[in-house]
């Protein structure tokens, strides 16, 4: 389902809950064509309610919010990011993180405007030890509020991309979004070794 085989792209291990804000996976790894990206996430023990649990809004993952829309929602913003793309190809990270950074505030502003108030459930996944749940790249989602200081949520996250995907950073998502068909993409270091892809 991921349009080629799957290829861990990376992986993060939480003792604790990570009380992450709202967001979605292609803001940080962007993905073409669309579901060549999953997530997924283990519990290596029972996770309780009051531990920060992950969360997620049901079916968030079939209406994304568009950074052209953000962008047509803040014409401030929408000319600013304009004018820096006059006469260039592409607009890296490092000449425009601060752009970068205020796209991102006002994308996650609409993103937490819509679904708070979308009448969908935010729902904690209280995974057994062991289990583990997969989403797709649009899922909204992020980690709870850690109600109990002492407990733990021991649990790795993994990221997962075809091997045949086009690929782009953070500063592509927001800066160059509509124009990614002309932005060469990052290219992936896949090679078979005895550990697989």
């Amino acid at each position: 389902a991921l349009h080629g085989e799957p290829v861990l792209m990376g992986s993060l291990a939480f003792r604790m809950g990570s009380e992450q804000s709202m967001h979605v996976d292609p803001q940080y790894i962007y993905t073409e064509p669309t579901g060549s990206f999953a997530g997924a996430w283990t519990a290596l023990e029972d996770i309780h309610e009051d531990s920060g649990p992950f969360y997620y809004y049901e079916k968030s993952h079939i209406n994304p919010i568009k950074v052209e829309d953000v962008l047509d929602n803040n014409a401030g913003l929408k000319q600013k990011v304009m004018t820096a793309r006059l006469g260039k190809t592409t607009m890296r990270a490092r000449e425009n993180w601060d752009l970068a950074l205020d796209m991102e505030k006002a994308y996650l502003k609409e993103l937490a405007d819509y679904w708070e108030n979308s009448g969908s459930e935010k729902k904690p996944a209280l995974l057994k030890k062991g289990d583990t749940m997969v989403w797709k790249q649009w899922l909204v989602h992020g980690g709870l509020p850690r109600k109990n200081p002492k407990l733990t949520r021991q649990s790795i996250a993994y990221h997962y991309c075809a091997n045949t995907c086009k690929l782009w950073p953070i500063a592509d998502f927001f800066l160059n979004s509509g124009r990614l068909a002309d932005i060469p993409s990052q290219k992936l270091s896949i090679r078979q070794s005895r550990y697989g892809l």
